[in-house]
């Protein structure tokens, strides 16, 4: 009777679909479109069950309609994993392992039935329930939320409902939020709203740019045998940055409902500035490690709690690597994407040594130097990236083969360099003081 009704529901929202978005991603778009007028609704709700139950519900209502049929089994499992949060004391590892198990199912099922999909339902949902779960765990275990771990507190959060697709947060800030504890008194909607504006302007541009400049370009007959190298990689520079439009948007409708929420309100600051979903200035960002923690912030602050601060110890420099393939798994199962990670950390470890080595190139005016961490970064990583949107591994190899594989090849003979002559690595910290972000 439910799918009945979504089904329902799907055929009365195609006929005001005039953007003529696949039906999944329309869905999403008014989910999240509607995410931050509940968001406001929520913060005005002072009693912490009614917020409990008022989030709690509006969670299971949009996981329903996305996830449909498979909402009973996330449910399920859901479930599961809680009990096994209650037995085990250090319940992180094994949370981690369960959860991640679950999730390779799902990932495993697309590939068999939605082979190179771009669906945005039980998957995408699953990824962020997993996220969720492990920080549950690794809150629990830390002893961060102590007495809070009830079962309708866990399942409110699990099913958080701006943050369904996008941004999980830490456990013990949802039961902050909860409870109220921040002052409020200086909080004012105008966050929410500039972040929505935010949401609808990237919006546009991805209805209205991207198409023209969508990775489409790197499988035409004139990419293939017309265009210059120069060209080539010169367009990169225009196609990655609409390539992530999507992604963009997607970041500011969520921070916008969050804004409305309160969650993101700071009483020291009087500003929306703590769990911030994106970082504006990505795009200029010169230093690809903190090019990284700027992309979908939440993600990379669950990576670095629940994952590299633990491994650190028992694996030192080796688990800067291992997060990455974690962060690889968490993705999918498509070889572009192992592909790309890997690049990805390589990527950031060569910008390590440079860094560590900066003084070695003082002889270069600072503003080249930045200007030339830009470049570089634009067409390593983000060349590197176009995996990820592309998912068909011989059309990855066929973008790559159209450039001569150069960005490999470049970045591998750098981190070779430095990895075996260690050139500059032992310099030590910069005399003039210049700070990591100046570099």
């Amino acid at each position: 009777m439910i799918i009945q009704f979504i089904n329902i529901l799907e055929e009365q929202l195609q006929k005001i679909n005039f953007i003529n978005f696949e039906i999944d991603l329309f869905v999403i778009l008014l989910y999240m479109i509607i995410c931050t007028p509940l968001g406001f609704l929520f913060h005005y709700i002072k009693n912490p069950n009614g917020r409990l139950y008022y989030n709690l519900f509006m969670g299971i209502f949009f996981s329903v309609i996305i996830c449909k049929e498979w909402f009973p089994l996330m449910l399920g499992w859901t479930i599961v994993i809680y009990f096994i949060a209650q037995i085990f004391k250090k319940c992180a590892l094994p949370v981690s392992i369960v959860a991640f198990g679950v999730l390779s199912f799902v990932h495993i099922y697309r590939l068999i039935y939605q082979y190179l999909s771009w669906r945005m339902d039980y998957n995408a949902i699953q990824m962020l329930l997993t996220a969720r779960y492990i920080f549950y765990a690794c809150d629990k275990q830390d002893g961060k939320v102590q007495g809070k771990t009830s079962f309708m507190m866990y399942l409110s959060y699990i099913f958080m409902f701006p943050n369904l697709v996008v941004a999980p947060i830490p456990y013990y800030a949802f039961v902050s939020l909860i409870e109220r504890k921040t002052d409020y008194s200086y909080y004012t909607p105008k966050f929410a709203l500039i972040s929505f504006l935010k949401a609808l302007a990237v919006s546009m541009a991805e209805l209205l740019i991207r198409p023209h400049f969508d990775t489409d370009w790197y499988y035409s007959d004139e990419w293939k045998y017309q265009y210059s190298l120069w060209f080539k990689f010169a367009m990169i520079f225009i196609i990655t940055p609409c390539a992530r439009f999507t992604y963009i948007a997607a970041f500011y409708f969520t921070q916008a409902a969050m804004d409305a929420m309160g969650l993101t309100y700071n009483d020291k600051t009087k500003k929306n500035d703590l769990w911030l979903v994106f970082d504006y200035s990505f795009e200029l960002e010169k230093n690809v490690v903190i090019k990284t923690q700027k992309w979908n912030c939440n993600i990379q602050n669950w990576l670095k709690y629940c994952f590299y601060d633990r491994l650190q110890k028992r694996f030192g420099n080796l688990t800067f690597y291992l997060v990455f393939m974690i962060s690889s798994l968490w993705h999918g199962f498509y070889l572009s994407y192992y592909f790309f990670f890997i690049f990805w950390a390589i990527t950031g470890q060569v910008y390590k040594y440079f860094y560590k080595a900066q003084r070695r190139f003082y002889f270069i005016p600072q503003s080249i130097r930045h200007l030339l961490a830009w470049i570089f970064g634009i067409l390593t990583f983000d060349h590197f990236a176009t995996a990820v949107r592309v998912l068909q591994w011989e059309k990855t190899i066929e973008l790559h083969n159209s450039v001569y594989w150069i960005p490999h090849i470049v970045i591998l003979v750098i981190f070779l360099f430095f990895n075996i002559t260690q050139y500059g690595q032992k310099d030590g910290k910069p005399k003039d003081g210049r700070s990591k972000k100046q570099e």
